[in-house]
């Protein structure tokens, strides 16, 4: 006599299924109107330009 083979226990062995990292709602973070002069900002050559 063949072993019953549970097809739906196999398929959740499988990676498929794996748990994932959701990122957080809580927070609404809001996209920079201009990306360009934002990332100079954070780098600093902006004000290094300016003076």
């Amino acid at each position: 006599m063949t072993a019953k083979r549970n097809a739906i226990a196999k398929d959740l062995r499988s990676p498929k299924y794996r748990p994932r990292v959701v990122k957080s709602k809580k927070a609404y973070l809001r996209r920079p109107k201009h990306p360009a002069r934002a990332a100079d900002a954070v780098s600093g050559q902006a004000t290094a330009a300016a003076a």
